[in-house]
């Protein structure tokens, strides 16, 4: 086993987080956008319609699209190889078709579809537990685990090409926790009790935010604790070891990491087993490790398997300039909706401060700042308005005098009557 120190790892996540970061910080916008608003705190403050309304065309292309996947699923379809029969694949296939019923594994499946869809990636984790707690029943089942805001939280190997991410040497995830959680977990993991709970709480690293929306904080997101899953993938050079009954029927056993050679072919020889050959291979091995922000709270531990049991389930992904990309439906659709967001919330704006009320004034009280009565409502952009506060008047006496606006209706109706 390769054990990698915990300031190693900080570095190759440094070097994935920066490796495509305007990528994710976009992926994430395009998240808010669809499930949070589509006036971000920029638009809410520089826009002056008092009725801002989203008229959504997104969710029903998301849900358009999620049910022409649901009708046509892509399955996994295994092949005979090395001898087998058609049967034994058509078992193969029934075997994981039965895993992915759970209700876990239908859960994985729908979340990373609708990210998929909405921001351009999401995916799942892999996992393997005992089928049964019974004395002998050593049967593992596959549990398949989902992972929210995907493009946020994971985080692979920069130099891996492949869609499936399969060429992959590390990828690490981070996971929320709360400051209770966080503290049982630790206890778990280390079989010690946290020192000092507000002195040694550390994250590991935040995940992308693309907008900011203060507001959207205020359910006790800032109290997460963010921990991390590190996966190491990395070759090492193992010994095959050939036995050979007492029939003549040969065996070939791959001696694990942590067995001793010694004590494996005596258990063999015990058997009724004899050692015919040995050959040395290179394969694929996979440790996992479990940090926070100051430390390596659990790991290595070795996975089964040769890959890194990280699934990722792209939308539309290309490489510009060496650089991943990748967007769903809404990065192409936000500026559009936008425009209709903006016709439509402006009509309603019209509509709803109608008939407006147009106050009347006399000619020499507005004199000079005539432009600024010129438009009205929504149209009209100056803050405030000017009138003219003092204007001559002739009485019935014909004597030339100033009065304030707010005698002048007095003063006319007082003349007027003295006239007749």
């Amino acid at each position: 086993m390769k054990k990698i120190e915990y300031n190693d790892i900080k570095k190759a996540f440094n070097r994935d987080f920066n490796f495509s970061k305007i990528t994710r910080e976009r992926a994430a916008a395009d998240l808010s956008f669809f499930w949070i608003t589509h006036w971000d705190d920029a638009l809410l403050s520089g826009n002056q319609l008092l009725y801002k309304g989203e008229f959504d065309l997104l969710r029903k292309a998301m849900r358009d699209i999620l049910s022409d996947m649901r009708a046509a699923p892509v399955m996994a379809d295994f092949e005979p190889k090395d001898g087998t029969t058609e049967e034994d694949a058509d078992i193969m296939d029934g075997l994981y078709r039965t895993t992915c019923r759970d209700n876990m594994s239908a859960e994985s499946f729908d979340n990373a579809a609708i990210e998929q869809v909405v921001c351009g990636v999401g995916g799942w984790r892999l996992t393997t537990c005992y089928e049964s707690d019974s004395m002998g029943n050593n049967h593992q089942v596959i549990i398949r685990k989902p992972i929210h805001e995907f493009n946020s939280t994971v985080f692979f190997d920069a130099n891996a090409r492949l869609i499936d991410k399969s060429d992959a040497l590390c990828c690490t995830v981070l996971v929320p926790l709360s400051k209770d959680g966080y503290e049982e977990y630790y206890e778990e993991l280390t079989g010690e009790e946290l020192p000092d709970a507000d002195e040694t709480i550390s994250n590991f690293a935040y995940p992308e935010n693309g907008w900011t929306f203060p507001w959207a904080l205020a359910g006790g997101s800032v109290d997460v604790v963010y921990i991390a899953e590190h996966y190491h993938r990395y070759k090492e050079k193992v010994k095959i070891h050939f036995f050979q009954d007492f029939l003549g029927n040969e065996q070939a056993y791959q001696q694990e990491y942590d067995d001793t050679e010694a004590e494996m072919i005596a258990e063999f020889e015990a058997g009724g087993f004899k050692k015919v050959g040995e050959k040395k291979i290179e394969r694929w091995a996979v440790d996992k490790y479990i940090l926070d922000g100051q430390q390596i709270l659990s790991g290595p531990e070795r996975l089964a398997g040769e890959y890194i049991p990280i699934i990722p389930q792209f939308g539309e992904r290309a490489y510009i300039q060496g650089v991943e990309h990748y967007e769903g439906i809404v990065k192409a659709a936000k500026d559009p909706q936008l425009l209709r967001d903006f016709g439509m919330s402006y009509m309603a704006d019209i509509v709803s401060r109608s008939p407006r009320i147009q106050p009347i004034y006399f000619a020499e009280q507005i004199q000079g700042f005539e432009p600024m009565y010129s438009e009205n409502g929504a149209d009209s952009m100056f803050p405030y308005k000017l009138q003219n506060p003092w204007c001559t008047k002739t009485t019935a006496n014909s004597a030339t005098v100033m009065t304030p606006w707010s005698l002048r209706v007095w003063l006319v109706r007082f003349t007027t009557h003295r006239a007749t």
